[in-house]
């Protein structure tokens, strides 16, 4: 037996080679979606706005600082460097806003086009806006710029309705935006040439523009190991991002420096500030010798005055360092009342104060300070350990104020007890000669003045010495250049290969999608997964809509499937003298009728006698078939109305005769179960060798289960993409319960252009393509009024046959 009926048949449940002839049979789709496709990304390559990205190199050095050598080594800088401190600093708003307003991004410049984007005209526009700093210029405006001659222009603000013709360098007032325009003399314009351009400004909110530059600059380390910092930024001008980091470098290396730097400058003002005391009571000390010597004409003094001056000598100079002393704390205690910030404090050890309280104190007010700036540049910052770091640090500041004030009473007390000592040395020096004393007294107080001067003097050399050789821990390895600036987006390579992949894509999952959600019946297969009923044939899509084309057509292709239908059933009637065939379906409107005439046709055609008998009583169609009349037929022989010679018609096509319904009657079943249905198919099986049975469909009425009992085979009409698969399993109960035997399948309507959306071959076919295997029947049939293929459908149908014959 045949392929199409065998009923051990079984399909897997997913077929490769019927996906992927799916796929080909679609290729119009793909075609499709790549012209779409490519289309959008030349679009967007065209009018997208490109992104650049730019990138520099910052190297953070581990020295050891000269500063500490000044401050007698305390640690007030941090040899180890902070990275992630110092990206911070990198990324904060501080610095991004200074570096903005250096570079004057404030106005943004662009040229009017009206087929592309417009032009950012960074560094080039031909005018440049100079805003009135002393009025209103508000952010977001766009001002439209179109030159009218070399020295006039058109302003258009279209949300403000002003139209106004200014000229160069004359002021424009409004409510909004008061500014004038002036010509940009850094570049050489032929403003001949700009008449009739058109251009528009506008002024950026600096707050949005901080914050984007400040989250678009990524600050990394290069490798884990290192200390050196990558910074990169994208932005759409390659020109405007390099001036922007190279600018944020410049500034943070600065800013570096100067934090260095500001220590060293306040110990030199301190200092400063002490010497020129220190030099008043030089030069009255000098002027005060030397007077006395010329007016008393002395000498030389005596040994024991020289030991009791030299130690009087020794206690005024303790004197004066416990008042320097007292007046370094009192200068603390004024900087404790009048600023909150100690970093400018200078050492206790500049001034050789050792007092390790002191410097406990200030190392760690700088360990607090450095954690408080780790939490502000932390934009996400954990708020409660920002006040517990407030606490320590007021709490730190009461602690050392209460220890300034008990070393004030201290100095105070010891300068007491230095003068109870210089009381008692005065004392004595009572017993030398008034001359002498008075020298001693004038040379003493110019030699500790001068000893004082010296040591400032020297300390001063040591901090200028510094200052100079500062430097700001950190420098630049690689600026960012034009050369290294890189495309990110849009990437064509990049692009076409993503847009290649959509395009298959879509149109992949298109037909995925339609072939899931589709409960039609399209391929044998999903006829063979549902059932074990033997499919006795298909019957090609009837394109030229005649009624009867075997009659009609005899060498149609769909007259050849009708002939293979005929020929397949001669396994079931092999033994049937006179056979009954029963055509139905499980709907109405699979074309059930259709089928039924043709075989019909095809069996008088082949000199049997044949009767088609319309068993449709509640719809009759086999009369229009045959452009007969419905006013007598089965209905009315079975009430005994007519007779069955007057309900029998013969038809144009030679051996075949025609019973119609009838009238439509009110009780249908009962007259098919009634025992003269029996009688009319006995005498009609004396008369005839085929008798066709055209019925309801089973799924609605039950008239065609009573005439099973009388038949020979029963054929069930399935439509291609008609018929649900959920018919199938109504008629498999059936097969399956015995209920009705000896049953086949015809799928009707075949349309090979719906099978994958392939115009040929495969599908329902049994071995041929409209015709035993040959395109278009190669000259077996003769298909009238062929129409005339166009060049896709001719290229679709030789790539698919090229494709078929290497699967096959």
């Amino acid at each position: 037996m045949s392929e199409e009926i065998s009923s051990t048949n079984t399909a897997s449940s997913f077929n490769l080679k019927n996906y992927l002839l799916k796929l080909i049979a679609y290729w119009y789709l793909f075609v499709l979606s790549i012209i779409i496709t490519f289309a959008v990304n030349y679009i967007n390559n065209r009018y997208s706005i490109s992104t650049y990205a730019t990138n520099s190199t910052i190297i953070l050095q581990d020295e050891l600082q000269s500063t500490q050598q000044v401050v007698g080594g305390l640690q007030l800088f941090d040899n180890r460097k902070n990275v992630e401190n110092e990206i911070g600093v990198l990324k904060s708003y501080s610095l991004s806003e200074t570096v903005l307003q250096e570079l004057n991004f404030d106005i943004s410049y662009f040229k009017y086009e009206k087929f592309r984007r417009d032009i950012d005209l960074y560094q080039s526009t031909p005018f440049i806006v100079v805003p009135d700093t002393n009025k209103k210029f508000v952010n977001g405006l766009t001002c439209g710029i179109t030159f009218l001659t070399e020295s006039r222009i058109k302003l258009e603000i279209e949300s403000l309705n002003i139209i106004r013709e200014i000229s160069f360098n004359e002021n424009f007032y409004s409510e909004q935006l008061n500014f004038k325009i002036i010509r940009n003399e850094k570049y050489t314009f032929d403003y001949k040439n700009l008449i009739g351009q058109q251009y528009y400004f506008y002024k950026n909110n600096m707050n949005s523009l901080i914050n984007s530059y400040s989250n678009r600059l990524n600050v990394d380390l290069r490798s884990p190991n290192s200390s050196i910092l990558w910074l990169w930024i994208n932005g759409t001008v390659p020109q405007r991002i390099i001036d922007y980091t190279n600018k944020i470098t410049e500034v943070y290396l600065q800013k570096r420096l100067d934090e260095k730097n500001r220590i060293v400058i306040n110990t030199i003002k301190f200092i400063d500030s002490q010497l020129a005391s220190v030099i008043d009571s030089i030069s009255e000390a000098e002027d005060s010798l030397q007077l006395f010597k010329q007016s008393n004409q002395i000498l030389d003094i005596g040994k024991e005055g020289e030991m009791l001056f030299d130690e009087y000598a020794e206690q005024q100079k303790e004197r004066r360092f416990l008042i320097l002393k007292k007046n370094f704390y009192q200068y603390i205690q004024k900087q404790l009342t009048g600023n909150d910030e100690m970093m400018s404090i200078i050492s206790p050890l500049m001034v050789e104060i050792n007092d390790p309280v002191l410097v406990s104190y200030f190392k760690e007010y700088q360990e607090l300070k450095s954690q408080e700036e780790i939490l502000k540049y932390d934009i996400k910052g954990d708020v409660p350990n920002y006040n517990i770091l407030n606490l320590q640090l007021k709490k730190l500041k009461n602690d050392l104020k209460v220890h300034v004030d008990k070393s004030i009473q201290v100095a105070e007390y010891n300068i007491g007890e230095v003068d109870k000592k210089l009381g008692i040395i005065n004392s004595k020096l009572r017993n030398i000669p008034m001359i002498e004393r008075q020298i001693q007294n004038i040379q003493r107080r110019y030699e500790l003045n001068d000893n004082i001067y010296t040591f400032l003097l020297e300390r001063r050399t040591e901090a200028g010495i510094t200052e100079a050789s500062n430097s700001p821990g950190a420098k630049s390895l690689d600026i960012a250049r034009i050369e290294n600036v890189v495309l990110k987006d849009p990437k064509p390579g990049q692009n076409r290969t993503k847009y290649i992949f959509i395009a298959l894509l879509i149109p992949i999952l298109i037909i995925v999608i339609l072939d899931f959600l589709n409960n039609k019946i399209i391929d044998k297969s999903d006829i063979e997964k549902a059932t074990q009923i033997p499919i006795m044939g298909s019957i090609s899509r009837n394109v030229f809509d005649e009624k009867v084309p075997v009659f009609e057509s005899p060498k149609s292709p769909i007259a050849e499937s009708f002939r293979l239908l005929k020929t397949n059933m001669q396994y079931f009637l092999a033994n049937a003298d006179r056979a009954v065939i029963m055509i139905s379906s499980a709907l109405s409107g699979e074309g059930k009728s259709f089928t039924s005439s043709n075989l019909s046709a095809l069996f008088a055609k082949g000199n049997k006698k044949t009767i088609l008998v319309g068993l449709d009583l509640r719809k009759p169609t086999a009369h229009n078939r045959f452009n007969l009349s419905n006013e007598i037929g089965l209905s009315t022989y079975l009430i005994n109305f007519n007779s069955l010679d007057e309900v029998i018609f013969p038809t144009d096509i030679e051996n075949l005769f025609v019973i119609p319904s009838g009238p439509i009657p009110p009780n249908p079943a009962e007259l098919i179960e009634s025992p003269k249905m029996g009688e009319l198919i006995e005498k009609l099986k004396e008369r005839f060798e085929f008798i066709i049975l055209d019925t309801p469909p089973i799924a609605y009425v039950a008239d065609s289960m009573l005439l099973t009992k009388y038949t020979n085979i029963n054929l069930f009409v399935l439509r291609q993409n008609y018929s649900p698969k959920n018919v199938i399993k109504v008629i498999d109960d059936l097969y399956i319960s015995g209920k009705i035997k000896n049953m086949g399948i015809v799928i009707n309507d075949v349309n090979q252009s719906v099978i994958y959306g392939l115009k040929r071959g495969y599908g329902f076919g049994y071995g041929y393509s409209f015709g035993y295997g040959y395109n278009d029947g190669q000259g077996y049939f003769d298909i009238k009024g062929r129409k005339k293929r166009n060049i896709f459908y001719r290229f679709g149908s030789w790539f698919y046959g090229r494709l078929k014959k290497a699967f096959s």
